[in-house]
């Protein structure tokens, strides 16, 4: 692989952060805090994008296991030879999250005061306070002590995978490379959930380390002399599990989307993480694919949130129904997002490490 690069897991990142932009595109038919006169079968291209529409924030479950799979299978070794400090491991993660979260935040702050002061109350996401505004600023917005959504709402499925980077560095740190120290994390998470004592940080525990279990067995297979049997049906069990569940009609029974997600997110990140062999060129669009979802992902809400204050100022009325605007809207995101990351996020990124790494 070319840099270590995963390019098969940037593919599914990217489709990942397309699912959750497309689905919160219904925040524009919001008043207050619930849409008002939405009709979701109206929707653009909704023949050709309903799934996204119903289902697409289910790819922030897709993100947590990216990460996991990620992380075990980049930092793991790494901290237990103790070739990779505290210091580091949490300089790398918050030098690729803080900056833009912290402009976004500041950002958002900002068009919502302007917002309220026309309307009476805010865009979407209502409790925007100090208590919350400070949670935010820690990275810890959807850590428990917040009442709802607030400010850059979508933030909280990273505030929740920012707890799971320090419970994965503390149990790699104490126990090592364990895969009985993994299943009994899945375990209490799962039980947490059957007994409907779960929260976000306990889901995305349970991903992060289910996908972090598939990453191991990753790393076994691929210096194992069977890895293109392996590798074979894993792939012919990721073909045929969605058509069992077609045939058998599976997505009726209770708890099927989360026995779904936990057996099949770490089946196919397992399976896009088999080598692909590409040209450069397409290497390079791949790669600049997934170097976009971050931005994409924190900057969807913003954007949001100025169309709806430039309109609601000017006096401007905009058919969201409309296909035209729907792929106005979407290249904006996009275009906005790959300029960001290349001269906002990835400069600051490497400035703050060089400044605060091995010091």
């Amino acid at each position: 692989m070319n840099n270590n690069k995963l390019l098969g897991l940037e593919i599914i990142r990217f489709i990942s952060a397309l699912a959750v932009l497309l689905y919160h595109y219904q925040l524009f038919f919001w008043i207050k805090d619930k849409p008002i006169d939405l009709v979701i079968d109206n929707l653009p291209f909704y023949n050709l994008l309903n799934f996204f529409y119903n289902h697409g924030l289910h790819g922030v479950i897709v993100f947590w296991g990216i990460s996991g799979f990620i992380f075990f299978w980049k930092y793991q070794d790494l901290i237990v030879d103790k070739n990779f400090k505290g210091k580091n491991f949490f300089i790398y993660r918050i030098s690729r999250l803080y900056p833009l979260h912290f402009a976004t935040l500041i950002i958002v702050l900002i068009f919502q005061v302007f917002y309220f002061l026309k309307k009476d109350f805010f865009f979407v996401y209502q409790v925007n306070d100090l208590k919350h505004f400070l949670l935010h600023l820690f990275f810890a917005s959807n850590w428990g002590f917040e009442k709802d959504y607030s400010f850059n709402g979508p933030i909280w499925s990273v505030s929740a995978e920012i707890f799971s980077y320090l419970v994965f560095f503390l149990i790699i740190k104490a126990f090592g490379k364990s895969i009985l120290v993994n299943i009994s994390v899945i375990i209490i998470c799962v039980l947490l959930r059957i007994y409907k004592l779960s929260n976000p940080i306990t889901d995305c525990l349970t991903f992060f380390f289910v996908c972090g279990s598939a990453a191991m067995i990753f790393k076994i297979v691929a210096l194992s002399k069977y890895r293109k049997i392996v590798n074979f049906v894993f792939c012919f069990a990721a073909l045929v599990i969605p058509i069992l569940v077609i045939l058998l009609d599976l997505t009726k029974h209770k708890h099927f989307i989360y026995t779904f997600e936990f057996i099949y997110i770490p089946l196919i990140l397992f399976v896009f993480t088999i080598e692909l062999n590409i040209l450069n060129k397409f290497r390079k669009i791949i790669e600049i694919l997934g170097n976009m979802t971050y931005s994409s992902y924190l900057i969807h809400f913003p954007v949001q949130l100025f169309i709806s204050l430039f309109c609601l100022y000017f006096n401007i009325k905009i058919n969201y129904y409309s296909n035209y605007f729907f792929m106005i809207y979407i290249f904006l995101i996009l275009f906005l997002s790959y300029l960001i990351f290349k001269n906002f996020e990835d400069p600051l990124k490497k400035i703050i490490r060089k400044k605060f790494l091995n010091n």
